[in-house]
């Protein structure tokens, strides 16, 4: 009598390895991003023109004070909260499933950005005076849109493949929300936020070239 067993019992579908992101790829951009925040720096800290520009544009954001800025004073300490959480569940998933490469890529972005980006706010990087042009004290970078930019790739890095085609989309537009949030919350200027973003995609870099992180979608 013919068999009736499914074929697929015995002649399992071979897995294909994911491979890893291409290092030269994220050297580069590792190299592109950093030279990015320490220009955007130079220009918007260190030069008249810069400061003048950037604090034009926080003034700008502030028209929106009135009516953003009870949203915004939530958004600013609760998007970290909310992406923290779902990155600290994805992290206990990654955990019993074994894949701690993964988990020790996201886990060096969130620790590595947040720390870097409070040591060169407040003990390396200085705002020199230079005329009328808001509050003096360094801001440069926001440390509230580095931890939800860190912890919004961890999660990235973190979910289970495939990734959705709309999660960069999502990611990109939980990143903007926590930038203008600071802005029109008045906490911090458009380049603080912008350096933040670049610090961490800088750090992302880096530690998935270093730790040869695979892809999470199919290449």
């Amino acid at each position: 009598m013919p068999s009736t067993d499914d074929p697929t019992e015995t002649c399992p579908v071979p897995r294909v390895p994911r491979r890893a992101l291409s290092r030269p790829f994220l050297l580069l951009g590792f190299l592109g991003l950093t030279v990015g925040f320490v220009t955007l720096y130079w220009w918007a800290v260190r030069t008249s023109p810069g400061q003048r520009q950037d604090i034009l544009l926080f003034a700008d954001a502030q028209s929106m004070n009135q009516v953003f800025a009870p949203l915004a004073g939530l958004l600013r300490p609760g998007l970290p909260v909310a992406v923290g959480l779902v990155a600290l569940v994805l992290g206990a998933l990654s955990a019993r499933r074994r894949r701690w490469r993964l988990l020790a890529a996201a886990t060096v972005v969130v620790l590595v950005s947040a720390v870097l980006s409070e040591v060169l706010k407040e003990d390396v990087l200085e705002r020199p005076y230079l005329g009328d042009l808001g509050y003096t004290v360094n801001s440069f970078p926001s440390g509230h849109v580095t931890v939800a930019t860190a912890l919004v790739v961890a999660t990235l890095l973190l979910w289970p493949p495939p990734l959705p085609r709309s999660a960069p989309w999502v990611a990109g537009g939980v990143v903007l929300v926590a930038c203008v949030a600071s802005v029109v919350g008045h906490a911090h200027r458009p380049s603080d936020a912008l350096a933040s973003v670049l610090l961490v995609g800088s750090v992302t870099c880096l530690t998935c070239a270093l730790l040869r992180v695979p892809r999470t979608a199919p290449a």
